[in-house]
């Protein structure tokens, strides 16, 4: 079996993480890019891309990762949100619930604490307060998406939940 490094998955998927910033057109098929990869890529290369430099390697291993099960990468989830991408702040925050409601992580709610709600206009604090409503452990937030980029992590978290099911 083929096991793929960071640059062979992104020769292969080409501009496929772009339609995972918004959840548009064609999400679904370039989620499929990157899922028929998914047995390659060794769980090291995983967690490389969720604390990657960029938002793109970030989004792609938040694919990899929820197809192999979130609560394994739970830490390298963590890592990213201390050293933030902006476009991949709701999408992980997103990823993180599921890992505790669907795959059992148990999560700390201290861990995100000494973060820097305001960073990205808010959008950080905005994930945040999402992902703790969504484990149960928080009021429900007022705002729907975030601030910065328009992300609603709502439809995040159902687009990861459906890819964790395939």
């Amino acid at each position: 079996m083929k096991i793929y490094s960071e640059d062979e998955i992104f020769n292969l998927i080409g501009d496929a993480y772009l339609s995972l910033i918004h959840l548009g057109d064609g999400v679904d098929e370039d989620a499929n890019k990157i899922l028929n990869l998914s047995s390659g890529v060794d769980n090291n290369v995983i967690s490389k891309l969720l604390c990657g430099q960029s938002w793109r390697e970030r989004l792609v291993g938040l694919v990899l990762a929820t197809d192999r099960g979130p609560d394994q990468f739970f830490k390298s989830l963590t890592e990213s949100l201390f050293d933030i991408r902006g476009i991949s702040i709701i999408p992980t925050c997103a990823v993180m619930s599921i890992a505790v409601t669907s795959f059992g992580f148990k999560y700390k709610p201290n861990v995100l604490s000494d973060l820097d709600r305001s960073i990205f206009d808010g959008e950080l604090g905005t994930a945040i307060d999402h992902f703790h409503f969504a484990i149960g452990d928080g009021k429900e937030p007022s705002i729907t998406h975030g601030e910065n980029y328009g992300q609603e992590f709502e439809n995040h978290k159902a687009f990861y939940l459906k890819l964790s099911a395939l």
